[in-house]
């Protein structure tokens, strides 16, 4: 428009060589690396799709030729998600991919077996998170004891106490229980002996008052027989064929016995 003279070949081959440029105007775009907008305007082939506006209409973002696309992370079950949403404890993706390979947090997490993390407050709970129940594990899980610790580490319910039978090895469940009045004599220390123990010529009571003088003095020492060799023994246990005394006089002078055949 200036009257500058340029060769044929200039036009259309992407040089502005006229000073207003139109010898590349209605130029067409080059179908190989170039979109025409509806305008005739040509953008690289590149600007489609990329969600910035290139063409005055916008047609180079339009919905139709443009899919929405994942800008960050695509599951493999077609959840789009971002990289904000990987490891942060919540599955997004249906295969649970976003949660996988994350390790656990130390100060509120265990690691179980297969990398899988559970709250630290499912640890020993009776209920079992962990593939192969590593969280319930007996020895990293000692149960407290709901009732009666003994001092040497069994666990007993209350109903184990005063039973007459010693469920703690040091015994503790069967001290100071009170012993039976009708069957029992209660030693100085608490100890229980049976009654029939008291003034038996032996002594169960640690302090030996079964067998005192002052509860027993008026008693013959042996109620029944007392053996030449001092043994003291009851009266089916003479002549009964079996020697008790040491001496043997519980079986001499004993009546003879005819067998019949």
């Amino acid at each position: 428009s200036d009257g500058t003279c340029i060769p044929i070949a200039y036009l259309c081959d992407n040089i502005v060589d006229c000073a207003s440029g139109e010898d590349e105007f209605n130029c067409g775009c080059s179908v190989d690396t170039e979109y025409t907008c509806s305008d005739g305007t040509c953008i690289p082939i590149a600007y489609l799709c990329d969600n910035i506006v290139d063409c005055a209409s916008g047609e180079d973002e339009d919905s139709i030729r443009c899919p929405p696309q994942c800008i960050e992370y695509e599951c493999t079950t077609g959840e789009c998600i971002s990289q904000s949403q990987f490891c942060d404890g919540i599955v997004d993706c249906a295969s649970g991919e976003d949660e996988l390979d994350c390790g656990c947090s130390d100060e509120t997490e265990f690691t179980c077996p297969d990398g899988s993390c559970i709250p630290r407050a499912y640890l020993c709970d009776q209920i079992i998170d962990c593939r192969g129940g590593i969280d319930e594990d007996p020895i990293r899980c000692k149960l407290p004891c709901r009732e009666h610790e003994c001092r040497t580490g069994e666990c007993i319910s209350q109903s184990q106490f005063c039973d007459n039978i010693a469920d703690c090895v040091s015994g503790e469940d069967e001290f100071n229980c009170g012993c039976s009045v009708a069957t029992e004599f209660t030693c100085s220390d608490g100890t229980c002996i049976p009654i029939a123990y008291l003034c038996d010529n032996i002594v169960n009571c640690p302090r030996g008052e079964d067998e005192s003088e002052e509860r027993c003095g008026t008693l013959p020492s042996c109620l029944l027989y007392e053996c030449l060799s001092g043994e003291c023994i009851g009266g089916s246990q003479f002549c009964d064929g079996n020697k008790d005394c040491t001496s043997g006089d519980d079986e001499i002078d004993c009546p003879v016995v005819c067998r019949t055949r």
